[in-house]
């Protein structure tokens, strides 16, 4: 197959990269191609990589749901109804309950 190119920009653009390279036109060309595979694929790994990560998380959320365990959002438990981070107005029981191996009563450290 033979190329033919004709957009002066496209030719001027080669010459560019050739003059600052040292490569020859079609070797700038090789390049390009290959650099835009590449990424291509990149970005073909990245969307089976997130698809296989949400197919995961669903199964666990199924798993979890179908134990019986009562789960929150975590937006419940950061923010509050006007979507602003909460400043510390969980109660103790709420912090017990969903921090148990971090929160310690204050009778507790005396």
């Amino acid at each position: 197959m033979a190329l033919l190119i004709e957009a002066p920009e496209t030719i001027h653009l080669i010459d560019e990269v050739s003059k600052l390279t040292g490569e020859s036109a079609e070797t700038v060309i090789t390049v390009a191609v290959r650099e835009q595979l590449a990424l291509l694929d990149e970005v073909d790994a990245e969307v089976q990589r997130r698809a296989e990560i949400y197919a995961l998380v669903k199964e666990l959320g199924t798993a979890l749901r179908e134990t019986g365990i009562p789960t929150v959002d975590h937006g419940e438990l950061l923010y509050d109804e006007n979507g602003l981070p909460r400043e510390g107005d969980l109660s103790e029981y709420e912090l017990r309950f969903y921090f148990p191996g971090r929160y310690t009563r204050s009778e507790d450290t005396d």
